[in-house]
């Protein structure tokens, strides 16, 4: 059974939900204008962070499950390595 979404599209339409989100946006940008460049580097950097994680996952959904198994084999050896070294 599919559960339909309250989405601002479905809600508001397509172009009013577009203009909501511009709006938004500038008053974000207005409420980060006394911080100057400084908040917007910031948020740039966050931003190019959450999409190399999306491609990251992206990439990691596309492996094969055997390349994930291994993957992950690989992941608590090296967790037991230095485990192992850490309390010897």
């Amino acid at each position: 059974m599919a559960v339909e979404k309250a989405t601002y599209p479905k809600l508001l339409g397509l172009e009013e939900s577009q203009k909501r989100a511009e709006a938004l946006i500038a008053e974000a940008k207005a409420q980060l204008a006394p911080w100057g460049d400084k908040a917007i580097l910031r948020e740039s950097e966050r931003a190019r962070a959450r999409a190399r994680a999306r491609k990251r996952e992206r990439e990691r959904k596309k492996r094969r499950p055997s390349e994930r198994a291994r993957a992950s084999e690989r992941a608590s050896e090296r967790i037991r390595n230095d485990a192992y070294r850490f309390f010897s």
